[in-house]
């Protein structure tokens, strides 16, 4: 018996003394309740406040770095239209008010390099070892790039792409090879803001490397390029020069791309298994209108 020796008296205390503490005890309990509610709520708020932030920072990114392609792409074309007629120079609207995550288009004449070596009858001979140059946006997460007249995306967290591709490819016509490689060769430094004025830094609109050279079955090309793009470059090596006459090799620790074209195998034993070899140089400025 609960009350057992207390009396009626000692009893009807006892149980005030309870239901106090009960009443007491629920008015903690509903407290500490409301308390811990309003936390959750408060951290939830945060988290969806911090995240969607994120996230719509990376939407913005990701937004504004499709419009730099868009806007290199342009560039690209601007840059085909000086190379491939008799016009001194062109200007290229750019629409930047699209590029809204605070990055910014620029050209840097010294960004990356190229060096072309040539194995014939004669030697072994480097034509060509200079800077690339690239235009080039870039933001905290992503970049995109017009280099060698291609465009190459890094989206953040992904490999790089080839937007648009580069001129040089291999062609083979009645059996015999020919590689055309054209090279682009950007100059200048500017913050790209509203205009770009692309020209020719000289009165020729290309100057010829060689015009149709014969690397014969002993010879060969070797294409190396040091750049932030090289992945993207040795993506579109592998795709176009795709023959067993073609070696790719690309080291992410020097960011460095290797092509190396040889004779193509594929020709029948007893045929000269050499190609034609056409090559220019064509050099652009680029700055700020």
């Amino acid at each position: 018996m609960v009350c057992g020796g207390l009396g009626l008296r000692g009893c009807a205390q006892f149980f005030q003394v309870m239901d106090a503490f009960t009443n007491e005890t629920r008015g903690q309990s509903s407290s500490i309740g409301v308390i811990l509610i309003t936390a959750v709520v408060i951290l939830g708020l945060t988290a969806i406040g911090y995240f969607g932030h994120a996230g719509f920072q990376d939407s913005t990114s990701e937004v504004s770095t499709k419009a730099a392609e868009n806007e290199l792409e342009r560039v690209s074309g601007g840059v085909n239209k000086v190379t491939q007629s008799n016009a001194p120079e062109t200007v290229v609207d750019l629409r930047t008010d699209r590029i809204r995550n605070g990055g910014n288009i620029v050209v840097r004449g010294d960004r990356g390099n190229i060096n072309v070596t040539v194995m014939n009858s004669t030697g072994q001979h480097t034509i060509l070892n200079r800077s690339l140059g690239v235009v080039e946006y870039r933001d905290q997460k992503n970049r995109v790039g017009y280099q060698g007249g291609g465009v190459f995306a890094n989206y953040e967290d992904q490999s790089m792409t080839v937007v648009s591709d580069p001129a040089m490819s291999p062609k083979t016509l009645r059996g015999s090879t020919s590689v055309n490689f054209p090279i682009l060769i950007i100059e200048g430094r500017a913050n790209l803001l509203h205009s770009v004025r692309i020209t020719k830094n000289n009165t020729r609109s290309e100057e010829k490397l060689y015009g149709s050279l014969w690397i014969p079955a002993d010879g060969g090309l070797r294409v190396e390029i040091q750049s932030e793009y090289a992945q993207a470059w040795s993506t579109y090596f592998n795709e176009t020069f795709d023959t067993g006459a073609a070696e790719v090799t690309y080291t992410a620790s020097t960011n460095t791309v290797v092509l190396e074209y040889y004779t193509d195998d594929t020709v029948g034993a007893g045929e000269d298994t050499g190609f034609y070899l056409h090559m220019s140089k064509f050099v652009v400025d680029v700055t700020d209108r």
